[in-house]
């Protein structure tokens, strides 16, 4: 007991290891003794475990077996540890002094004391000017701030992981006495560091190697101890021993090993003091809010790439959607050959010199028919405005082969003649006038939807034109129509175009996977920087990071549906029947579950380029199996009952029964968009909080 009240930092028998099939013990079965009020140097080489014993003390890596106490507590609990890791793991937009606030904030100080600490720190670390941006300073000088940050609320232990790699000899020294100082002021201090004649300054030092503590004391007593001229030399005394001793024992020490893991397996740790109900209920205080919010809207405000991409993606998207699909193919270049013509090369020229239609003889039942090929042509209007002329039907073929028209229209040489017998209906006619009165089509279906629109078009210029035939022979207009009546629809209008079946599915995919993309990006980025392991040391938990980032990021999505809405329904006009607060509402769930799933990516995925695969690998099946781009009916019977554990398939169809059908969310099929975005929303943010609770 005596041991205990007098270590800041107690390990017993610590173990950890790395690997499944050929484990590799980083820690074996270290102790580890670190008395309060003194500076502790921890000695070894690169690789020897230090900074895995540094991550276990935080509470950020946990034990396979033994015991760790710091502070008389399990580690993690604490809120008196400042903790510097040997990478910078500070936020790039922050400035010198906004860093120091950053921390100062989480750690429940006013601005005065924050003030005070910052003069106090920036003279004693020689601080670069408190404006200045931390991702455009030098690394020393980003090191001397990662310090600062550390040293700013003044706590009682310190971690230090090389603290003074890449300083000046003199500041290091300046630093070093700081150290002594406020050791004698009973605060306590662990060090790394690569100057071994520096760990002569410390009252104890611990010589590590291959996972364990070689010999720990006083430096003046381990030389003594060890008749050895210097640490170097103890150190390489003592490994040639354990090298030795390894060599010897190490098939016993295995059976040991075996044995102990059965008799001695547990993380022995005591259990934190129960919570108040308002201690369960408060989930952060005003210091971590205020930090966590403003460390969130800094990096998209100092990051002109975060800016752009947040902000530009949607205008550029949504005017490309618009100006691309669904408008009708300009300049499609369609074949005419019409061998009524003669010696004309066009229709433009033949109807300046000849009679177009029909007309009535004397004896008003008669009707004669002339220049019907250029009176069809005529009817084709704008879309189709592309005429291009051959003499001959081959000419024609040979150039739709080549790929260079879609569509030709070949009229044969006595087109009228053919329609006016059939027409006249007095008189018997053959199959070959049959076949004479009829439009040829030569076409080059490769390209299906250009195919599609043209063939369109030319039904309804057939349409026009035979309207105009019953109307010059003076006959009921209504007897060329089809007989098969579409009534005006139910829902919608004969003006929608691919363009309005696409775009309810466009708007929810697009800002799903913006948030999606922004969120993952966010936080894997901080655990790479180390931002995220920094975070958690000082007391703020994961929920609190995520809470706040997902806030941070609903704001973003907020303008930016508010820029989507404004550009698809005022600027290109989309055209929406029921209320436009369902379907922004609607949108606007379809983001937070894309925050939802771009933080379970980020969760599971291990760097930037794992979750970059991950949220575009996404895309394509999301955007496939949602409906967006082709009705669920025409999906096999197996994907599409797949496509609904899609989060945006049930909302878009939601999102479209609001748009083209003007229902509100007392329609089920409108309600079970919401509904189902709700459920999404709750089932990525429970499997977050899971790996993140299992994640050590």
């Amino acid at each position: 007991m005596k041991e205990e009240d007098e270590a800041a930092i107690l390990v017993r028998r610590a173990r950890k290891c790395y690997g499944t099939k050929d484990r590799k013990y980083i820690l074996d079965d270290l102790d580890m003794t670190v008395k309060k009020g003194t500076i502790y140097g921890l000695l070894g080489a690169s690789g020897c475990g230090k900074t895995t014993l540094l991550s276990t003390i935080i509470g950020r890596k946990s034990l396979e077996s033994g015991t760790v106490r710091v502070l008389g507590h399990p580690p993690g609990l604490t809120k008196s540890i400042g903790y510097m890791p040997q990478d910078i793991a500070l936020v790039g937009e922050f400035t010198v002094k906004g860093a120091l606030e950053h921390f100062g904030w989480i750690f429940g100080m006013t601005d005065e004391e924050i003030e005070e600490r910052f003069q106090f720190l920036s003279k004693l670390l020689d601080l670069p000017p408190a404006h200045k941006l931390i991702k455009n300073l030098s690394g020393g000088q980003q090191r001397r701030v990662s310090l600062a940050v550390v040293l700013v609320h003044d706590p009682q232990l310190l971690i230090l992981d090389e603290p003074t790699v890449g300083l000046d000899p003199v500041l290091r020294q300046k630093i070093w006495d700081y150290l002594v100082q406020i050791a004698d002021e009973k605060k306590t201090i662990i060090i790394t560091t690569h100057y071994i004649e520096e760990a002569n300054q410390a009252h104890n030092i611990g010589l590590m190697r291959n996972g364990k503590i070689l010999a720990e004391g006083n430096p003046k007593t381990l030389l003594d101890t060890y008749g050895c001229p210097t640490i170097e030399d103890v150190f390489v005394h003592l490994s040639r021993k354990q090298m030795e001793k390894m060599a010897f024992m190490e098939e016993k020490e295995e059976k040991l090993r075996e044995e102990d893991r059965t008799n001695y397996n547990v993380v022995v740790r005591a259990n934190p003091p129960p919570k108040t109900l308002m201690e369960k209920l408060k989930f952060t205080n005003r210091g971590h809010a205020r930090a966590l919010l403003t460390k969130n809207f800094l990096r998209f405000k100092r990051h002109p790439g975060s800016l752009l991409f947040a902000f530009g993606f949607p205008f550029l998207q949504v005017s490309l959607f618009f100006l691309v699909i669904g408008t009708f193919p300009e300049d499609t270049k369609v074949g005419i050959v019409n061998e009524e013509m003669g010696n004309y090369t066009n229709c433009e020229d033949y109807k300046l010199h000849n009679r177009m239609g029909g007309y009535l003889l004397d004896d008003n039942r008669t009707c004669i028919f002339q220049g019907l090929a250029c009176k069809f042509v005529d009817y084709m209007g704008e879309k189709l405005q592309n005429k291009v002329y051959f003499h001959t039907k081959e000419e024609g073929l040979d150039e739709v082969r080549k790929g260079n028209i879609h569509q030709m229209l070949y009229f044969p040489y006595n087109f009228s003649r053919a329609v006016t017998i059939i027409r006249d209906g007095t008189s018997e006619f053959t199959d070959e006038e049959l076949d004479l009165q009829e439009v040829t089509i030569y076409r080059d279906s490769v390209d299906v939807t250009l195919s599609t629109i043209v063939r369109a078009e030319i039904y309804e210029t057939y349409k026009r034109y035979a309207e105009s035939l019953a109307i010059d022979c003076n006959t009921n207009p209504h007897m060329e129509k089809f007989p098969i009546v579409f009534n005006d629809p139910v829902h919608g209008s004969d003006q929608l175009t691919y363009r309005d079946f696409m775009a309810p599915g466009m708007i929810l995919v697009l800002t799903s996977f913006l948030a999606m993309g922004v969120s993952t990006l966010t936080i894997i980025t901080e655990r790479m920087e180390g931002v995220w392991d920094r975070t958690l040391v000082t007391g703020v938990s994961k929920a609190e990071i995520l809470i706040f980032h997902t806030m941070t990021l609903c704001c973003v999505s907020f303008v930016q549906i508010v820029e989507l809405f404004t550009l698809s329904f005022f600027i290109f006009k989309l055209d929406c029947k029921g209320e436009k607060v369902f379907a922004f509402l609607l949108t606007y769930l379809q983001s937070i579950i894309g925050i939802c799933f771009g933080i379970l990516i980020s969760v599971v995925t291990r760097n930037v380029t794992e979750a970059n695969y991950a949220s575009l690998g996404l895309f394509y099946p999301f955007i496939i199996l949602s409906g967006c781009i082709w009705p669920l009916e025409g999906m096999p019977n197996l994907l599409r009952y797949l496509s609904y554990f899609v989060p945006t398939t049930l909302p878009i169809e939601s999102m479209s029964s609001i748009i083209h059908r003007g229902w509100g969310i007392a329609k089920f099929q409108v309600f079970k968009g919401f509904l189902a975005s709700f459920g999404f929303i709750v089932f990525f943010t429970l499997a977050s909080i899971i790996i993140l609770r299992h994640e050590k």
